[in-house]
């Protein structure tokens, strides 16, 4: 390392002081050390007695041992050894990731290709899921935090009887929508498994009552709603078949609807990412392939994906292993961060979102090139120096790197700076906020060797405010009946972040406060419940990080705040009211209530001189349960009643259904979900 180098040169300097040997400086600047595939190391001139400095050209003659300097040469010998002792103080100061691994990780040599933190037991410091990859299988590790980033080994007690399985992902989130974080492990060849916490932080493996049967290649998950309905689907990519959408009844019970809502493809695929690129409130995917065009599946906000990689990705060929999205450029559209093989194409990719989620390759101008061979195997997005936009890790199979955002997406190699020198063959990483000091440290997942801990030790207090991105809102006037959802992107360094919406209906003097759900893809999730025909309703919403930082949209609330006009919605009586369809557009609402277990009520506004249409209801078979004609119609709007019966008047299994609107070739899906009364 530099420091080390440094001192061997000190203690040259200071061995000539003492009578050893003497080392003086020839030319250039006091330095002495590089980096070379990896490694610090003096470099010794073999025709002549002195070390190099090859970047900067400074020389050092050494001369053999001799007698003590006179005292004249001895003060300048000092002037030396001063100045090398200024440079091991600024070289000991420039790495700003301490690695702490020893102390404060347990000491496993993993085969680690995946490293996920959340606060798994609920007390408020981010625990650790690390996913072990060995094709014959491999255990996985729970790691839980004791609030000062110390980490102890607890699968065994928290996760009795996990299968050792091969495992390529591992992805937190509320499967089951009682407040607490769930898992879903990828593996390969084997089972996806799915464990819900009891809120403690201790699991059931439910996989056989909550998934469907796979044992496909699966190299990747990613959770988020997909769907709208403000629970939390699945979408999983193989290798070997067909990626799969699974999608959520609502209570964490999942169906395979990938052929009525993805595009078939058979693409090998490695990756995947979810995040609202186009900024309209829904979450889109984004697939990596191998050696193959990545593609961007555009949602139409009910679930339907849409390829539509031709017109808003780059046409590259690339084997990608990890997609990262974050706004690395400050415009407040996501970006995505690609890690790619090298042998087949670039190392690195960063796209640029140009706006509407159309990607444009800027990795030339914005990331220093590196060496060819050198492959990137993932990423983690996030701000180190505190300085308010997100700086980028890449892990290598050799050196990692670290890269420092000097403004709207520029990126300056500072590798040697900030990071330890470490030949790990590394797969995964993570920023996370493990000791609790409002700043973000690095973990490391590498195979075969020990994971590896990275404290920041830069020292720069978080008062950045998070980062609110799309926020997607209701029509100036809103036609259909409530609940009216809002849904917001937001990133913070912390990952712990609160959204809130505060809304005020009519001529309330005060705004009300709900808490908006994280519904993956940093996509927050609230609504606003029906109001009267006539309510201006206006609304903001308000995130808040760990350190307390505060950031709102619109920036100027709670004097400026978005607002609409309910023109149908909940009468005074309670009875809900249609109106008419102020811009002639074919929406089909979301049931209510959903889940339902006696009736629910189904609303939809239509085309001007549109026939008016029936409600077909199927299950997740395919097979046709219901149809269901209007049972109120006024121009431009019409309701449905579903009393979740058949055709023959049986009262239908409980679980998922889809209902489908179909008006002159437009169609629309949503789904509802059916329990027992």
């Amino acid at each position: 390392m530099l420091i080390s180098s440094v001192r061997e040169f000190m203690h040259q300097i200071s061995a000539r002081i003492r009578g050893d040997s003497w080392t003086r400086p020839t030319g250039g600047l006091l330095a002495g050390c590089h980096r070379r595939r990896r490694r610090y190391r003096m470099e010794a001139l073999v025709h002549m007695d002195q070390m190099m400095n090859p970047k900067t050209g400074a020389r050092f003659a050494v001369c053999p041992p001799c007698a003590p300097l006179p005292r004249a040469r001895r003060r300048r010998a000092a002037m030396v050894l001063l100045s090398a002792v200024a440079l091991a103080s600024a070289a000991a100061a420039q790495e700003h990731f301490l690695d702490e691994t020893s102390l404060r990780l347990p000491d496993y040599n993993d085969s680690s290709f995946d490293i996920e933190p959340g606060d798994i037991d609920g007390d408020g410091d981010l625990d650790l899921y690390i996913s072990n990859y060995v094709p014959a299988g491999a255990k996985n590790f729970l790691l839980i935090n004791d609030g000062d980033g110390f980490f102890s080994d607890e699968t065994d007690t928290r996760m009795p009887g996990a299968p050792n399985e091969p495992s390529r992902d591992g992805s937190l989130g509320d499967i089951d929508g009682d407040g607490d974080i769930d898992l879903l492990v990828a593996n390969v060849g084997y089972q996806n498994r799915l464990f819900v916490n009891d809120g403690s932080g201790y699991f059931a493996e439910e996989s056989a009552l909550r998934l469907p049967p796979a044992d496909g290649l699966s190299f990747g998950a990613a959770l988020g709603d997909v769907d709208g309905d403000g629970d939390i689907d699945i979408a999983v990519v193989n290798r070997d078949e067909q990626n799969r959408l699974l999608v959520n009844d609502g209570l964490g019970y999942f169906s395979d609807l990938t052929d009525s809502l993805l595009p078939a493809a058979s693409n090998p695929s490695r990756a995947v990412a979810v995040g609202d690129v186009e900024g309209d409130g829904d979450l889109d995917l984004v697939i990596g392939n191998d050696a193959r065009q990545n593609r961007l599946l555009i949602n139409d906000g009910s679930g339907l994906f849409v390829d539509d990689s031709r017109r808003r990705m780059p046409a590259l060929a690339d084997t990608t292993y990890h997609i990262r999205i974050g706004d690395v450029s400050g415009d407040s559209l996501l970006d995505l961060f690609v890690a790619n093989f090298a042998r087949y194409s670039d190392d690195v990719r960063l796209l640029i979102n140009t706006g509407a989620g159309a990607y444009r390759d800027e990795t030339s101008w914005r990331i220093p090139s590196v060496p060819f061979f050198d492959e990137a195997t993932d990423g983690a997005i996030g701000d180190v120096d505190g300085d308010g936009d997100f700086d980028l890790f890449v892990a290598r199979y050799e050196q990692n790197s670290m890269y420092i955002n000097v403004g709207a997406g520029v990126y300056v190699d500072s590798t040697e700076t900030w990071l330890p020198e470490d030949i790990s063959f590394s797969q995964g990483a993570a920023f996370s906020d493990v000791d609790g000091d409002h700043d973000l440290d690095l973990l490391v997942a590498n195979s075969p060797q020990r994971n590896r801990l990275l404290i920041n030790q830069y020292g720069a207090p978080d008062t950045t405010p998070p980062v609110l991105a799309a926020c997607s809102h209701p029509p100036d006037t809103y036609d259909t009946l409530g609940p009216y959802a809002v849904t917001v992107t937001g990133f913070d360094n912390t990952l712990l972040l609160d959204a809130d919406l505060l809304y005020r209906a009519g001529e309330e003097p005060t705004f009300d406060s709900l808490a908006m759900r994280p519904v993956g893809g940093s996509l927050f999730r609230g609504e606003i419940p029906g109001q009267a025909p006539g309510t201006v309703i206006r609304y903001y919403v308000e995130a808040r990080d760990r350190p307390g930082n505060v950031a709102r949209t619109p920036p100027g609330a709670p004097v400026e705040t978005y607002d609409f006009e309910v023109l149908g919605g909940v009468g005074v009586e309670g009875e809900q009211q249609p109106a008419a369809n102020p811009d002639g557009l074919l929406r089909l609402g979301q049931n209510c209530p959903n889940p339902f277990s006696q009736l629910t009520t189904i609303n939809c506004s239509l085309p001007e001189d549109s026939p008016l249409p029936a409600i077909r209801v199927y299950n997740i078979s395919g097979q046709l349960i219901r149809t269901i004609e209007a049972s109120e119609a006024i121009p431009g709007r019409c309701r449905f009643e579903w009393d979740g019966r058949d055709e023959e008047g049986v009262r239908v299994a409980c679980g998922l259904y889809l209902y489908v609107l179909d008006v002159h070739g437009d169609r629309q899906v949503r789904k509802a979900v059916f329990l027992r009364p």
